[in-house]
């Protein structure tokens, strides 16, 4: 070890030989780490991958503190007989408002309020049509008895001739007479009724909103459905339902597949290493590590992320690697005839460098996200670039115990002294000058055609196929929609007063009348749910009244009579306010603080599922901007979702761009060669373009979910090419042909756990992890592929533009039935 610096040297015999000390620490260190990392919750609420300062995550938290739970749980009522399903429903309704955690159940409409200012509600056209009718009828009558009524009937002018016929005012009485759809949210044909629950919370406490679900649903199937009928069926949908699906959808996978990925892996490192016991010496420092790594994530950020939570798996994948190269160079050592402590402390000064390269490429791949404002890319580049650093350091530390306690119990095997010499650096005397030239041209062909194709690989704006949306909730879905024709994810806008609320309304009616592509339907509040023109309909209904004397009815036939008495108890009304309103009309625009003012609806005219819709009606509405300056903010999920989207897509090709750059200067560094890196990189750069082919013939696009594989594959991807140019600098010029065929197990190994760590993401029912599981294991199987094929054909023309000396020592490797130097043996 004298080529070491002494003080190396010092610390890698400390850490040997005081492994009764270090281990044990180390271990109870990851013990109380794990402790705390079972304590991260999974934080699904979209807003928090935004910047904290972002208008639209201030404006979501202020609404969730003024308004509260604003979404419903929706239980839909299923049945052949609409009686049936009303008592049913009542039934279901009462039982519910008698629970603590629900505020309200609004399922039938209180028509009885519309009933009694049923004139009010008519439009003022009409109401005049009435008046009109009436009077007409009434003067006909009248003038029947006057002295002029021979002469008029002599001389009958075009007015007279319409006012003969019987007065009828049955077609404005079927305008405006309640049906049973009216009544209640029913479908036409009447065999699907939706009870709206409102909890007394918010579905962003992913807690609390599993708490309600089913404690409603166990109330629900306390009643017998079918006693009322045997077609009667109860389902549950609704945001507030599609939230605790996506919450459950992604534990379960993660937890299915980590299973599944943790098998892989152990498959892979027995299969490379060719030791049963490999998996547990390699595994308990790689555990011990990611103990590590999630506990500093609790201190530091305290909850996992869509994006983040599968990272336990990947790290599996990663942090084995440097298990796998110590355990392979070790057992070398061990077969060379040294003993244990120290094969230990020269595998550890032999493979320190390149593990800390390697580390140090993934780890600058990673960290470079945290440079991004998008809370996405920041939270899971701080979790993976720890994460490679903490295992590495987790391996240095605990692996040396973890080896001499497999010794002590006699748990390794094939570590006896048989090797005999095999020469793998025999020269090529006349190598084929054409085979690396014709590689490399038809790599520049295929490069050519990725970047020609590359603008046609598309975003996949339609998150519907992205989120967690189980078969049963689907079907619920698409049954609402035949209920529901204006959208359930309206946004809100917090105003202060009645006033700033028709200030508002005007402006959304001026902007969706001048706007040339509207997204806006309507704006709703508690004061349009009043009657328009009311003061202009009482004057109406006055001179109504005042027409409408005993007297002048008598005339009428009783027919006509008939019509006009129906109308009489309605005449005399008083303008209503907003405290008149029925309580499940009030109870949608309630404040925390019992106000009916505090805010507005809008609606939006197109389907908000489509990102590119969500972006415009963002654009639309986000900022109210007022000719006195004052801004109102209006914000849904679909306006958080618009905001990530925008973020995400200027910050993504960032990002991108950031880490290749981050990756080429630090392997420029640490070969001190602007070439070098150039030589590393391009077989790298090469796999990535055959990537951008491979999702054109798949037809597959970029998402909100599987850019942040791009940045990871580059981390993972480019240790091959380190790897390579590493051991090719240990035998020098000529040694293409000893590179990789002493490289290729390592080289394979790594890779393969990159892949098995992603592979399980494969497997999941979330459309988004799917997505990049997907994309991250063709990623890296590409850029493994590229390299091995690129990276030889690259040197091999370097080494033909600059001939020197080949180096021809032959390379002594461990077989059985012989002996080895392992001077120059790497893992």
């Amino acid at each position: 070890m004298a080529e070491y610096h002494p003080k190396i040297a010092n610390l890698v015999r400390f850490i040997v030989r005081r492994q009764l000390l270090i281990f044990p620490l180390a271990l109870a260190g990851a013990i109380l780490a794990g402790y705390f990392a079972s304590k991260l919750k999974l934080e699904s609420n979209l807003a928090a991958l935004l910047p904290e300062d972002y208008p639209s995550v201030q404006s979501a938290n202020k609404v969730k503190e003024q308004v509260g739970g604003f979404e419903t749980l929706q239980i839909l009522v299923e049945g052949q007989d609409f009686a049936s399903m009303v008592s049913y429903a009542a039934e279901i309704a009462a039982r519910l408002e008698a629970d603590d955690l629900v505020t309200l159940v609004d399922w039938r409409k209180d028509v009885a309020f519309f009933e009694k200012n049923a004139l009010l509600y008519v439009s003022l056209d009409d109401l005049k049509q009435i008046r009109h009718r009436i009077y007409a009828r009434i003067e006909r009558e009248r003038s029947k008895h006057s002295p002029f009524a021979e002469f008029r009937d002599r001389q009958p002018t075009r007015q007279q001739e319409g006012d003969t016929q019987p007065l009828s005012l049955a077609d404005i009485e079927a305008k405006y007479s309640p049906t049973d759809k009216q009544r209640y949210y029913i479908n036409d044909a009447k065999t699907l009724l939706v009870l709206n629950v409102y909890p007394d919370g918010s579905n962003a406490n992913i807690a609390f909103a599993r708490k309600f679900y089913r404690q409603v649903k166990a109330i629900v199937e306390t009643i017998d459905a079918t006693a009322y009928h045997p077609s009667l069926q109860a389902h549950y949908g609704g945001n507030f339902k599609n939230k605790i699906d996506e919450y459950e959808v992604i534990i379960s996978d993660v937890t299915s597949t980590l299973g599944y990925s943790l098998l892989a892996v152990a498959i892979v490192v027995a299969l490379t290493l060719r030791q049963v016991f490999a998996i547990v010496v390699v595994g308990i420092p790689l555990l011990i590590g990611i103990a590590w790594n999630f506990g500093l994530v609790y201190a530091v950020i305290g909850r996992l992320n869509t994006m983040t939570v599968f990272l336990f798996m990947v790290l599996f994948g990663l942090g084995i690697d440097f298990g796998i190269h110590f355990f392979s160079r070790y057992m070398q050592e061990r077969r060379a005839g040294l003993s244990v402590d120290d094969a230990l402390e020269t595998t550890m000064l032999h493979k320190g460098r390149a593990f800390f390269d390697a580390a140090a490429t993934t780890m600058a791949a990673f960290y470079s996200l945290m440079l991004a404002d998008f809370r996405g890319f920041y939270e899971f580049g701080f979790i993976a670039g720890n994460g490679v650093g903490l295992t590495l350091l987790s391996t240095l530390l605990t692996a040396p115990g973890m080896f001499k306690l497999a010794e002590r119990l006699g748990l390794l095997w094939r570590i006896e002294k048989k090797t005999t010499s095999v020469a793998l650096d025999r020269p090529t005397r006349n190598p084929m000058r054409w085979t690396p030239r014709l590689v490399m041209l038809a790599t520049m062909a295929s490069v050519g055609f990725a970047v020609m194709i590359m603008p046609t690989i598309g975003f996949q704006y339609d998150f519907s196929e992205l989120r967690a949306e189980l078969p049963a909730s689907r079907a619920v879905k698409q049954k609402l929609r035949t209920i529901f024709d204006e959208s359930n994810s309206p946004a809100l806008v917090l105003t202060a007063s009645e006033a700033e609320l028709q200030e508002v309304a005007a402006w959304v009616k001026h902007r969706k009348e001048t706007d040339p592509t509207p997204t806006i339907d309507k704006f709703r509040s508690a004061f349009t749910v009043l009657p328009k023109d009311q003061d202009e309909k009482i004057h109406e209904l006055w001179r109504l009244r005042e027409m409408l004397t005993d007297e002048r009815i008598q005339r009428l036939p009783a027919n006509e009579r008939a019509q006009i008495e129906r109308l009489m108890p309605y005449i005399d009304v008083q303008k209503v306010g907003v405290d008149d309103l029925p309580e499940n009309v009030k109870r949608v625009f309630r404040s925390r603080d019992g106000r009916l003012d505090g805010f507005g609806l809008i609606y939006p005219s197109v389907a908000l599922k489509d990102g590119r819709n969500s972006i415009a009606f963002k654009e639309d509405i986000a900022t109210i901007r007022m000719d006195d300056g004052k801004i109102f903010y209006a914000v849904n999920s679909s306006v958080i979702i618009a905001d990530m989207l925008i973020m995400m897509l200027r910050e993504g090709s960032f990002a991108v761009v950031t880490t290749l750059l981050a990756v080429f200067l630090l392997v420029a560094i640490d070969f001190r060669s602007l070439k070098t890196g150039i030589i590393v990189m391009t077989p790298f750069l090469v796999g990535l373009l055959w990537l951008a082919i491979d999702m054109y013939v798949e037809g597959m696009m970029l998402n909100f979910f599987n850019v942040v594989a791009l940045p990871a594959i580059i981390g993972i991807s480019i240790d091959i090419g380190v790897h390579i140019y590493h051991r090719y600098q240990e035998y020098g010029h000529g040694s293409i042909r000893k590179v990789m065929l002493t490289s290729l197990d390592g080289i394979l190994g790594s890779s393969l756990t990159g892949i098995v760590g992603f592979g399980g993401l494969m497997f999941a029912h979330h459309g988004g992890l799917k997505a990049i599981g997907d994309l991250a294991v063709r990623g890296i199987g590409l850029t493994l592929l590229a390299t091995l094929i690129v990276m030889p054909a690259m040197l091999a023309l370097f080494e033909q533009m600059t001939p020197k000396r080949v180096k021809t020592g032959p390379l002594r490797v461990p077989v059985p039935g012989g002996e080895a130097s392992m001077d120059h043996v790497n893992s």
